[in-house]
């Protein structure tokens, strides 16, 4: 799965490569970019919390329908992490192409709330009917296999959605980071936030929420997040959005050239400090040469 999540931001690595090869310098918006990225770093610890929740809250769900906590937990695990391989396998082979991953990260996160908001009322109608219409006409092995295709299929679109997010986040982050940050840092630093909300969640869900609100309420609490980080991240990739075109107009009128030149104004330095060493030790053998005394790497006993 590790491979598929990191698939699809390879090809905006290249790009950070290559503009670092071809000597680009900091643009005239990039200093808006670290409390961007910032943000949506946070925005990640709550989304990794609410997925968390969700595997937590699914796994009761789906053992008062399979009637027994172990069998639901092999589902949960089964459909949840292959679910999520899937959704980062599709989001590998489309995120190339959307010119904006970051709003389809935002509309998959508010789609995933509000599938959170109806799973209670959902669970409650597919249950109904299979007990009522189809559990009474079949039993042994088929009972079974019936019985698991239908807890799978309740939470495998979540699980999809969910999957895709990584991939979109990461290309959404290290394009907008592409000037100067390190698109590896990056990556970790996302799966860091990410896995540190999840762990966050699944203590929230178990120790404080089931037991404040219940497992419709604790449903609803993870789906509140998602659609507060959706929307977040969408207002944040307008934010960007709107910064890349002020810097476009910017460099058009000229502005951006000037930027980059004092952007290069450390090395320049540099590179005349090094100028200015070598021409005072040319100029410093020279006079000796003139008075007479021979420079000091020349001297060596006759006869070496």
């Amino acid at each position: 799965m590790l491979a598929t999540v990191v698939y699809p931001v390879t090809i905006e690595v290249d790009a950070t490569e290559s503009d670092a090869r071809h000597g680009h310098g900091r643009s005239p918006n990039s200093k808006n970019r670290s409390p961007l990225i910032a943000a949506l770093v946070a925005v990640f610890i709550v989304s990794g919390a609410a997925g968390l929740i969700y595997e937590s809250i699914w796994s009761r769900y789906l053992g008062l329908f399979v009637g027994h906590s172990a069998y639901a937990q092999i589902i949960v695990l089964v459909i949840f992490l292959g679910g999520m391989s899937l959704g980062a396998h599709l989001a590998s082979r489309w995120s190339s192409r959307w010119r904006s991953p970051l709003l389809w990260y935002g509309g998959i996160e508010f789609v995933v709330g509000l599938m959170a908001a109806g799973f209670h009322e959902t669970f409650l109608a597919t249950t109904a009917w299979a007990y009522d219409s189809v559990f009474p006409s079949v039993g042994g092995v088929p009972l079974l296999v019936i019985k698991w295709t239908i807890a799978g299929v309740l939470i495998l679109p979540q699980s999809i959605l969910l999957g895709a997010t990584f991939p979109l986040m990461s290309a959404g982050v290290i394009r907008m980071g592409r000037a100067g940050a390190s698109p590896g840092r990056l990556l970790a630093l996302l799966y860091f936030a990410n896995s540190l909300g999840a762990a966050a969640g699944v203590l929230l869900a178990g120790l404080v929420l089931i037991e404040l609100v219940g497992l419709p309420g604790s449903l609803l609490f993870a789906g509140c997040l998602n659609m507060l980080a959706g929307v977040a991240v969408a207002l944040i990739a307008r934010v960007h959005e709107r910064n890349v075109a002020v810097g476009s107009r910017l460099s058009a009128l000229g502005f951006g050239s000037v930027i980059q030149a004092e952007s290069q104004v450390p090395f320049m330095r540099a590179r005349e400090e090094r100028y200015d060493d070598a021409r005072e030790h040319v100029e410093a053998a020279g006079e000796q040469q003139r008075s007479g005394k021979p420079d000091q790497l020349d001297q060596h006993e006759p006869g070496e």
